[in-house]
This record gives C-alpha cells, structure tokens and sequence, in this order.
C-alpha cells in the first residue's frame, strides 16, 4: 500500500502546501474500523472505500490503496485550523537547561528570569529563543522557567534554580 512518509505542511495566506515522500508500507490490520463506501457521481461502477483506524486513513479500490497516517492528518489539520491542536507541553528541563516540548505547532519559546520564586517579576532574558538556555546571560541563584507558545495556546515551564 502506498503512503506518505516525511510530510511537511505549510499554510500561506489561504494556501496549503504538502510535500512528503511516497512509500510502500504495511500498516497493521486495524482492530476498530469505519469504512465508508464512496461512489464518484461521474461513475458510480468505481466504488471506493474508506476506511478510518487508529494508524491511518485508507482509501481502496480494487485491491489497490492509499493511506495517510492518523499523525499525519493530525499535522495537516493542526497547520490549517491551529485550534484543532493542543498548546505546547512541557515534557522537562534537563539540568542543562533545556526544554523537552511536545507540540503539533512549532511554539516560539521564550527564557525568563526572576530573582524570587514567590510573588516575583518575571523578565525575558535578552536573546533566549530556542530549547536551550545560555546560562551566561542568567546569574547563580536566579530562577528560569521557559514560555512556549503557539496558535493553539501558551505554556509555562516550572521554574527551576540556576546553580
């Protein structure tokens, strides 16, 4: 069966472009199944069926098929309507500083600083954009936390002790 491998999604203004690699793969025989059958207007002595698992969305004829796996249809959907995604989710800060994200959505991130932990002002650290923080830009005894944010919503790391 052919699919898609590699997928890229970009949505410009109110135009989308995919580009993946096509791939023959074998997806396992899905446990729960919706098939739908589709018949074209223009022919209906060509039927189609599609059929929706957990791992991918299928469309057969005949013997032959086509599927798009779940995650990728997730990602096309995410790009399109940013609200069809969840906002950025922390997974942890390594003692090195630096963030483990979970996002549909690429979140711009953000490093922030305050010398207290409770009822303190936070502040960006200049220049601190990415999954990593410079600890140089940060003194010892501060506290960093990470915003991500993304069209789908904005996170907040837990703030951790720079030592």
């Amino acid at each position: 069966m052919k699919t898609l491998t590699n997928t890229k999604t970009t949505v410009i203004g109110n135009k989308i472009t995919i580009t993946a690699d096509i791939v023959d793969k074998q997806f396992p025989f899905p446990v729960q199944q919706v098939t739908v059958g589709y018949l074209n207007p223009d022919n209906i002595r060509w039927p189609r069926h599609i059929q929706l698992s957990n791992d991918a969305c299928f469309i057969k004829a005949f013997g032959n098929g086509f599927a798009i796996s779940t995650d990728d249809l997730v990602n096309i959907a995410a790009q399109v309507e940013p609200k069809t995604s969840f906002p950025p989710l922390f997974k942890k800060i390594s003692p090195e500083y630096k963030v483990e994200i979970s996002s549909e959505l690429h979140p711009d991130l953000q490093w922030e600083v305050s010398d207290k932990l409770q009822g303190s002002t936070w502040t960006k650290v200049e220049g601190q954009t990415s999954e990593s923080l410079d600890k140089s830009k940060v003194k010892l005894g501060q506290f960093v936390r990470c915003v991500a944010t993304s069209d789908a919503g904005s996170l907040i790391s837990n703030p951790v002790i720079v030592q």
